[in-house]
């Protein structure tokens, strides 16, 4: 009867209500009590209709997820009296589950006994879902703050340190149970408040903003325990409500970062020092708007506001001195037709009418599919060291003009001297000799012997002037034949004899390989007979000049002049093979001669690829080795001979003159 009573009632205060509404009877001991009534939220939540589920029992709403434990309990709360609160699981009309939390209370007539239930129903899986989303954020956000290289600190209201992350105990050298409970103050003098102003002034920078619950950010100075202060870069966002708001500060350690920003500075001053004292400055070229950048460097040296900015193309063209325009153009076409490197030195007229001489130099820049975009480079004024150039180039014209006016004048003097020379020396002959008949006085023929050696010391020293003026107008060539070594040797030194007879020294020839050589024989005589002449001439009475041959490992052959005279002084080896240049310039000096013996045997033996190599030492004598290489040197005369290392050192003396 109750049953019909419920059903027959209307209720419109429960078929409006949003939450969804089931009323039961009260038989509880049954297979379960039967539904009297559902309100439109029921069925739009389950998608049961109300004629189809009333009668049935709420058994029809559970399923395989469905936690069948709670009901004990619900129907001993209930039978007490009591209203059972729950959750579980029920399943809709299609069979789709979905979480239900359930507040099941009595419903008493008005003699107080219970006639129905009445359980109010909400539909929570979306709400749970959220839940456990929300959890499981939190759980990570809380992992990854714990896990972040940067100090995370959290402030209560008070300003005390409430918790802290990994990355501030490493940062600021603190265990985490010293630093909660802690002024923030410990951290950063001024607390909250410094961090706030800082932050503030960082949101003042272009392109920043903030406010009180996004994160602002600003740099200040931290203390670390030890006392030490660090550069940090601080974000602070304020949660909570104004009149109890905490705050979550991070701090970010940029001790390495300013390092890198002094050292980039430095580096950046360091070029620009470097690029204002070499007078260079860089510059970009756009190839799609034809403009090109100049850096401030360049700029200054063109006498303009040292300021980066872009010049178009006609700008750029109305700087080059127009006799250069043409030049320019086709060198950049140049670079650009085979995607090179652009090089060009040029004029420019500046705005104060001055001509400045640059060198361009311009690299390519491409896009990712590899097309040239542009061109960066850097420009030098190079106006003083062309200026250089030019000058040296016009005192090297005017040297070598000089120099070609010196050996026009030496070969003609030369020539000059030598042709009355031949007619002084012929006579002087014919008087020595007495071809024409004796002389009335013994003493002329001495007299004409002193004439004609002198004679032939003066052709000797023109026909070395006159060497050295062919030598130096590129006119020596060599005539090239094959000789026999030995015969050159005996042929240079033959005629010294009498010379080293006179000196009162020994002139000795070694043994050595018996090779022949592709050399200029007349030239070759000159070089053996100049060192050997030196040797004499250096050396003292009752001392010995050697002369010595042999083969080197690889093939060249060395021609040895040695002597026992005073050597040469360190400091003038080097000097002693340029042209008109003795170790002693005294005019009282002890040795005659103009200084070009060791000019010419240099000379020559670079005509035939060779060398020339000293060895002296002052007080000890002088080594001299003239240097022939291996395809100078034929075939052997006796292949065994010449293979014997004993005789290719030259070891057995040959006595050619030997004075008492």
């Amino acid at each position: 009867m109750a049953e019909m009573d419920f059903e027959e009632q209307d209720h419109p205060y429960l078929d409006a209500a949003p939450a969804s509404v089931l009323v039961t009877d009260c038989d509880l001991d049954r297979s379960g009590p039967r539904i009297v009534y559902v309100n439109a939220a029921f069925e739009r939540m389950t998608g049961w209709p109300r004629e189809e589920i009333v009668g049935q029992t709420p058994r029809v709403l559970q399923g395989r997820e469905t936690d069948h434990t709670i009901f004990s309990d619900m129907a001993s709360q209930l039978r007490a009296g009591q209203t059972w609160h729950g959750e579980t699981v029920n399943y809709r009309r299609d069979g789709t589950p979905f979480l239900v939390r359930w507040s099941v209370s009595p419903v008493r007539d008005d003699q107080g006994r219970v006639s129905n239930y009445l359980a109010i129903q909400e539909d929570v899986t979306e709400q749970r879902r959220c839940e456990r989303s929300y959890n499981h954020m939190q759980a990570l956000v809380a992992r990854v703050v714990e896990a972040a290289p940067d100090g995370v600190i959290v402030t209560g209201a008070d300003g005390r340190i409430v918790n802290v992350n990994q990355g501030a105990v490493a940062l600021l050298d603190w265990s985490k149970d010293a630093l909660v409970g802690q002024s923030f103050t410990w951290i950063v003098p001024g607390g909250i408040a410094a961090v706030q102003a800082a932050a503030d002034e960082g949101t003042d920078r272009p392109g920043v903003s903030g406010g009180q619950n996004t994160g602002t950010q600003g740099e200040i100075t931290a203390y670390r325990r030890d006392g030490t202060t660090f550069p940090a870069a601080v974000s602070l966002v304020c949660v909570g409500d104004e009149g109890a708001a905490c705050h979550a500060v991070f701090l970010r350690d940029l001790t390495a970062r300013k390092a890198r920003e002094n050292a980039l500075a430095m580096s950046e001053t360091r070029l620009r020092n470097a690029q204002r004292i070499g007078r260079m400055g860089g510059w970009f070229y756009d190839l799609a708007t034809r403009e090109t950048e100049l850096m401030p460097e360049v700029l200054y040296l063109f006498g303009q506001e040292a300021k980066a900015r872009n010049l178009a193309h006609d700008e750029v063209r109305a700087w080059i001195h127009p006799d250069d325009l043409a030049r320019v153009a086709e060198t950049f076409r140049a670079a650009r037709a085979t995607a090179g490197q652009y090089r060009c030195e040029y004029r420019l007229i500046l705005a104060d009418g001055t001509v400045m001489v640059v060198d361009v130099i311009g690299e390519p820049l491409t896009d990712d599919r590899g097309r040239i975009t542009g061109y960066a480079g850097v420009v030098q004024d190079i106006t003083e060291r062309h200026r250089v150039q030019e000058e040296l180039v016009a005192a090297r014209n005017a040297a070598v003009a000089s120099s070609e006016a010196k050996s026009r004048f030496l070969a003609m003097m030369g020539h000059e001297l030598r042709t009355p020379l031949n007619a002084i020396n012929g006579f002087a002959d014919l008087l020595v000799n007495e071809t024409l008949g004796r002389h009335v006085h013994p003493a002329y023929r001495d007299y004409a012997t002193h004439i004609l050696e002198s004679g032939e010391h003066l052709r000797g020293i023109i026909e070395s002037v006159l060497d050295v003026a062919r030598m130096e107008n590129g006119r020596i060539t060599l005539e090239e034949d094959v000789i026999c070594l030995r015969d050159l040797l005996k042929a240079a030194t033959n005629w010294m004899t009498e010379q080293a007879d006179r000196a009162n020294l020994s002139l000795e020839v070694k043994d050595g390989p018996p090779v022949r050589l592709k050399v200029d024989p007349r030239l070759m005589r000159q070089v053996v007979s100049n060192l050997v002449d030196n040797a004499i001439k250096f050396s003292p009475a009752g001392g010995r000049v050697v002369i010595a041959h042999k083969l080197c490992v690889d093939g060249s052959l060395q021609i040895v002049v040695s002597d026992e005279g005073p050597g040469i002084p360190p400091e003038y080896v080097n000097e002693v093979t340029e042209p008109f240049v003795q170790v002693d310039t005294r005019l009282e000096r002890k040795y005659d001669g103009l200084g070009l013996g060791l000019h010419l045997v240099q000379s020559f033996m670079r005509l035939h690829d060779g060398r020339l190599d000293i060895d002296s030492a002052a007080g000890v004598g002088t080594r001299v080795t003239a240097v022939l290489p291996p395809e100078r040197v034929m075939e052997m005369e006796d292949l065994n001979c010449a293979l014997d290392p004993d005789v290719a050192v030259g070891t057995d003396a040959a006595l050619v003159s030997k004075s008492a």
